[in-house]
This record gives C-alpha cells, structure tokens and sequence, in this order.
C-alpha cells in the first residue's frame, strides 16, 4: 500500500522487497527491487538486496555481495547475509570470512555474555537493548561454528559455539562436534 501511495520512495519499494524476500516470493521482491534501484540511482541497498533475491534463486549473489560492500563498507547486514548464502552454498571457508567481518562490525556485546555480571547498570542496558533489536543475533555463532566444524577446525567451532543461546540448534552442533571427533 505505500508503494502506491509513495511511488517514488524508494524505501517502501526496498520494505517490499525485503518483505518479499522474507515471505519467499522472489517475483514480487524483483518488481519492488527494480522499482527501489531505479529511484536509488542503484546504490548499496539496491545490491544488497539483490544478492538476497539471487541467493533465494540460486544465482550468483556473490557479485551484488561485493557490489553492496563496496558501496557501504561498514553495512554489517551485508556480511551476514553474504555469509548465510555461501554457508547455504557450501563455501565454509567464505562464509566464515564473511560472517568474521560482520562480527567485526557490530558492538562486541557478546562477548559480556560470561561476565555480565561485572558490567555497570549502562552496560547490562545497552546489552539488553542490543538483543532486544537484535533478537536472532547469536545465530551468527552456530553458523559459524558448523562452518569449522565442516572445515576440520573444532577448537576454532567451540569457541564460537560458547556464545550461541542455547537452543536446538547450538545442542545439535555440539552433538554433531562431540560425535565426529
């Protein structure tokens, strides 16, 4: 609806995109990309979406990917999607690079997780906001721990597996780390 209120925006056409991406409707996620391109003059979103829509598609993102990161170098959604899709694509090695940066990126308030207790009455409110906007945040931390896992690095998987919630997810990667060795 404010795609058509809004034609020109190319905000909504970016939310409608991303809505689509998210719904798996990648004809309906083109439409509002090349709407949002041409009103961006095609700039980092543009490709960051792009890589998405070819990542769902199986087409080569890699190339929108790059695009994106060298249009917003320090966009740390770039590389956390770009790592998801090579994880997806069985590139261990470039996920795990890709998925490294986005770490590099973001405030490094996972790393409190075992010294909470320690932080001021700001640190544990910037912590709980964090995650509060953040909410699927240390899924970064499984992904990477099954990416050295499948690279035959388990030091390097456990270590990043302490900081993922624990959930059915991080169990199974233990499960699987604790049984392959």
């Amino acid at each position: 609806k404010a795609c058509e209120l809004y034609p020109f925006q190319n905000y909504y056409a970016y939310a409608a995109a991303n809505l689509a991406l998210d719904l798996g409707s990648p004809e309906n996620a083109e439409i509002y990309l090349k709407k949002g391109g041409k009103f961006s003059n095609y700039g980092d979103s543009y490709y960051f979406y792009l890589g998405r829509l070819k990542a769902l598609t199986g087409g080569d993102f890699n190339e929108a990917f790059l695009r994106a990161s060298e249009l917003a170098p320090t966009f740390p959604y770039i590389y956390l999607e770009w790592g998801a899709a090579l994880y997806n694509s069985s590139d261990y090695g470039g996920s795990a690079l890709k998925l490294e940066k986005y770490l590099e990126l973001v405030p490094r308030m996972w790393e409190w997780k075992s010294d909470l207790d320690s932080k001021t009455f700001e640190e544990h409110e910037r912590y709980r906001i964090f995650y509060k906007l953040n909410p699927d945040f240390n899924d970064v931390f499984v992904y990477l721990a099954r990416d050295y896992f499948k690279l035959g690095d388990t030091e390097e998987a456990l270590y990043y597996l302490q900081f993922a919630d624990d959930n059915e997810d991080s169990r199974s990667t233990y499960d699987v780390i604790y049984k392959g060795e």
